[in-house]
């Protein structure tokens, strides 16, 4: 029922995009969130549904061009290249608030980042998520997401994402077939928890689908991809 409401809303687009800030991921997160049926975090999304500091290795690697790729069996494309120059997530380092910034230093198939903090962004547009969820909602074990993506220096709503992710297991917190140990809100969403023909996410979820969101948005500026031969071992 609620799947009726989901879907992206693009307003305006951005070209040539160097930099983009993200929200913070929530760093309070325990273990028996996850079993919570009223937890508030983004399921669907995953801003915040492991720990601040995976959660924040997440975003960045999502995120962030790997200007350099070591060619193994698979051969990336444009599609896998193509994203941001740098990154920033909101923060705070010994009690001041600022900003993360990020920036690709991988040599050969590991990525790695240096990472520094600033207290004023260079980024134009701003990357946000809230929970749409009611009650309702989350007595079916529904979680509901919203982002958002805004101009800073314009103000204006650029697009929005709303989606669903269900756990079709109802909250057991039973081990299953792919050793998952009892964790809804891991589970809801997972494409590899799906039974089909039920899909538990709306939009259905592909492997770039946060990537994909923010990119139809927000083109990120062309970069040459750097490919190296595999190392002989």
């Amino acid at each position: 029922m609620v799947c009726k409401y989901a879907g992206t809303k693009v307003f305006e687009t951005a070209n040539d995009v160097k930099s983009i800030v993200l929200q913070a991921p929530r760093g309070d997160l325990t273990a028996y969130d996850l079993w919570d049926r009223n937890f508030k975090g983004d399921v669907y999304g995953g801003f915040d549904v492991q720990s601040s500091q995976s959660a924040e290795w997440d975003l960045v690697r999502t995120f962030l061009t790997k200007k350099e790729w070591e060619q193994q069996w698979h051969v990336p494309t444009q599609e896998d290249f193509l994203r941001y120059p740098q990154i920033e997530i909101q923060g705070y380092n010994e009690g001041e608030s600022g900003f993360f910034r990020y920036l690709d230093s991988s040599v050969g198939s590991h990525q790695t980042f240096s990472k520094g903090f600033h207290h004023e962004s260079e980024s134009r547009y701003f990357v946000k998520w809230e929970d749409i969820s009611t009650p309702q909602d989350r007595e079916h074990w529904v979680a509901g997401s919203k982002w958002t993506i805004t101009d800073l220096k314009s103000g204006a709503l650029m697009a929005e994402r709303i989606a669903y992710a269900i756990d079709l297991y109802q909250g057991s917190t039973k081990s299953d077939s792919y050793g998952n140990a009892g964790l809804p809100w891991i589970r809801a969403g997972h494409t590899r928890h799906r039974r089909p023909p039920q899909d538990n996410a709306c939009p259905s979820k592909t492997p770039l689908y946060n990537l994909d969101f923010v990119r139809s948005v927000l083109k990120p500026i062309d970069q040459e991809m750097k490919v190296i031969p595999r190392p002989v071992r």
